[in-house]
């Protein structure tokens, strides 16, 4: 019978057993985890102030070019449907 993740399939049954975790090697030992963890954390370098008020500046004018878009676009769509339905 082909198995599956906590599914067993049997002729015309679905049964369910119990889901077993797939525990690795390097999962074992939580002092070690956390010791990666930490290393890993240490490597994390932050973007500097000038660095993120550029981008929160591109955000914002993004924003800005994307709303006068949707406005235009919407603007038109509700001038099309007015002239040929004669509605909105």
């Amino acid at each position: 019978m082909p198995s599956g993740a906590g599914f067993t399939f049997g002729a015309g049954s679905l049964t369910c057993r119990p889901f077993t975790p797939i525990i690795d090697e390097r999962m074992k030992n939580p002092v070690e985890f956390l010791r990666e963890v930490r290393q890993e954390g240490a490597r994390i370098t932050w973007p500097g102030r000038r660095e993120t008020l550029s981008w929160a500046l591109m955000i914002f004018v993004f924003v800005a070019i994307s709303a006068v878009f949707f406005l235009v676009v919407d603007k038109l769509i509700a001038w099309i449907v007015k002239l040929l339905l004669g509605v909105g």
